[in-house]
């Protein structure tokens, strides 16, 4: 992802990051004092808004409040890209078959509603299972907040 900043403004550079669905902290610096325009960014999620000229030891302790948002975002993508790794690895029933038993949870329950036999809903399972390296379905549920299936 290339991104030209040097024509932007804060809340254009702020724009592009949110349609470009990039989660990091942003700190916008203006040389103008303008009210609105800081009220507009910090509504849209900027986390501080720094009017120039600023004293480097207040850039280091917003830059240090960053930090650990920072950090979660990581975090938080990461979960996500390995749940869309995951899910993405599976056929459109085995996607089935993991709602289903999220939602339901008994062999029976999923094989009568997908009216398939239970010996299918166990092989699915089992297939399911393998590709997330787990021995519980359980741990595949764990995915599931980050995966963005509905």
């Amino acid at each position: 992802m290339e991104l030209h900043l040097a024509d932007m403004a804060g809340p254009a550079v702020q724009q592009e990051l949110s349609a470009r669905r990039v989660d990091i902290p942003l700190i916008v610096m203006t040389a103008s004092r303008d009210i609105p325009t800081a009220v507009d960014v910090i509504k849209r999620g900027a986390i501080d808004f720094l009017e120039k000229p600023f004293a480097d030891g207040l850039l280091l302790k917003v830059l240090a409040n960053a930090w650990p948002m920072l950090e979660r975002n990581i975090e938080i993508q990461r979960r996500r890209e390995a749940a869309a790794a995951y899910f993405g690895s599976l056929t459109k029933r085995e996607l089935d078959v993991v709602r289903a038993l999220s939602s339901s949870g008994s062999n029976r329950d999923v094989a009568d509603a997908l009216q398939i036999s239970i010996r299918t809903v166990e092989m699915h399972r089992a297939s399911i299972m393998k590709k997330f390296g787990v021995k519980k379905f359980s741990e595949i549920i764990r995915f599931l907040p980050d995966s963005g299936l509905p």
